[in-house]
């Protein structure tokens, strides 16, 4: 039973997920790490996140995460549906691949908050770009069905006990 939390880049989703990692609870991370996109880079020659390439990459790795969760609760830092709001006309295998991996119909989301951006050499967007992504997940998710639970800005841990008291409830 996997919980998604979704969210634009730089919004908390992973400090919020090491903390219910931290809590004993399996939690499974973006693949998308520095290292991946220096892969990337350095094998597709860009870090365009509507490559087709790029985005089949990105979806392999989130399927692979999705098939090796464990039936207890269980979390995840992005879901395979992300994709989505990354390409302008993703392929219809997509839609196919996302239609047999369905996580709880529930998501968990990270709004928009300033004073926690930040940025990296993994996530290039600026808060006003990554506000920009979080809309379009929003829609991406709204679209398939999930209904979504905006996390409160309150500490990290009153943001976990939220999302295992509202998960615990399905």
């Amino acid at each position: 039973m996997i919980f998604l939390i979704i969210g634009g880049p730089g919004f908390g989703k992973s400090t919020v997920a090491k903390e219910l990692e931290r809590r004993s609870h399996t939690v499974f991370y973006d693949p998308c790490t520095p290292e991946f996109f220096k892969s990337c880079i350095g094998e597709l020659g860009s870090r365009d996140t509507n490559n087709l390439e790029l985005n089949k990459r990105i979806l392999q790795k989130r399927v692979a995460q999705f098939e090796s969760a464990p039936e207890e609760l269980c979390f995840s830092d992005r879901g395979i549906p992300d994709c989505l709001a990354y390409m302008h006309n993703p392929p219809e295998e997509f839609l196919k691949i996302i239609k047999a991996h369905q996580y709880q119909k529930i998501a968990f989301v990270t709004p928009p908050w300033k004073e926690i951006h930040e940025q990296h050499f993994g996530r290039l967007e600026s808060f006003d770009e990554a506000c920009k992504v979080h809309a379009r997940l929003v829609k991406v998710y709204e679209d398939l069905g999930y209904t979504l639970i905006e996390l409160p800005k309150v500490s990290v841990q009153e943001r976990a006990d939220f999302i295992l008291a509202k998960s615990k409830a399905f």
